[in-house]
């Protein structure tokens, strides 16, 4: 109730800004009350003769750092898919089939990243580098997106957007999990790696949320057609997680620092192979 009551009312409260502003009552509460949820299940947590999260496992500043750069891709990515899906609808008038097609190229990028870079150069840079380095080149995509303009061509200005933004994600996801769950006993393994997923749909929940409403607000501001006011939420709110990027490769450059890794992990990667 504490944990999931608290997520929720954040979510809720960042979702509700669009519609009734930041400085509404119903914002402030759900934001206030769901931060008060989640400090009093972090205090009921230590007190727990058997934690639904062990507060070990949030001591350690490379599982930190695994957590901050998994929530930040996840808001990333969900809140430019949110968005782009306007953009080439809106903006470039495709159908909504050839919008879900234009996005393909982000799974079939982030996929070839992550099996045939990922696999290969964790092992030699360690799960900092890797994170820090592909936080960074997200946010590179990112930048290309803010540059888009009413006759931007998806072949030259979106799709090679999309090609950095995934080479990003493909060279950060294994390092997140190889960083979070790295030195975790068998026991809480599990936990390690269910407090990942829930960091990412929870840091995409409330990035969609805030997207939305910078997006919309920043549209709503803009005196002129639909189609130029889209564009223009769209390149003003994408800022907002390109610098979320930023400053989760600062803080992964910051604390995750190399560890020794547990010898079942170092096995594991043996098994894995090149």
């Amino acid at each position: 109730m504490l944990g999931c009551g608290g997520l929720t009312a954040l979510v809720y409260g960042c979702s509700r800004a669009e519609a009734d502003g930041w400085a509404a009552p119903s914002v402030l509460g759900a934001l206030l009350g769901g931060a008060a949820l989640l400090v009093a299940f972090g205090v009921r947590q230590t007190r727990a003769a058997v934690p639904l999260l062990p507060p070990k496992l949030v001591r350690d500043r490379g599982r930190v750092a695994a957590l901050l750069a998994g929530g930040a891709l996840m808001m990333s990515q969900l809140s430019v898919s949110l968005f782009l899906t306007y953009y080439l609808q809106t903006v470039l008038g495709w159908s909504a089939m050839a919008a879900g097609l234009g996005f393909l190229p982000i799974s079939i990028v982030t996929t070839a990243t992550a099996t045939q870079l990922g696999t290969r150069l964790l092992p030699r840079f360690g799960p900092r580098v890797m994170m820090t380095a592909g936080l960074c080149i997200s946010a590179g995509g990112l930048c290309q997106l803010t540059l888009l303009g009413p006759e931007s061509a998806y072949l030259t200005s979106v799709l090679p957007a999309l090609a950095t933004f995934s080479v990003g994600l493909g060279g950060s996801f294994l390092a997140i999990m190889n960083a979070a769950t790295t030195g975790v006993p068998a026991q809480d393994a599990g936990i390690a790696s269910a407090v990942v997923n829930s960091v990412q749909q929870v840091g995409g929940s409330i990035g969609s949320a805030v997207f939305n409403t910078v997006a919309a607000s920043a549209a709503a501001a803009f005196h002129g057609g639909m189609r130029a006011a889209t564009l223009h939420g769209f390149t003003v709110a994408v800022r907002y997680p390109m610098g979320v990027l930023l400053l989760a490769a600062a803080a992964t450059a910051t604390l995750g620092r190399s560890r020794r890794r547990a010898p079942d992990a170092v096995r594991a990667d043996e098994r894995m192979g090149p």
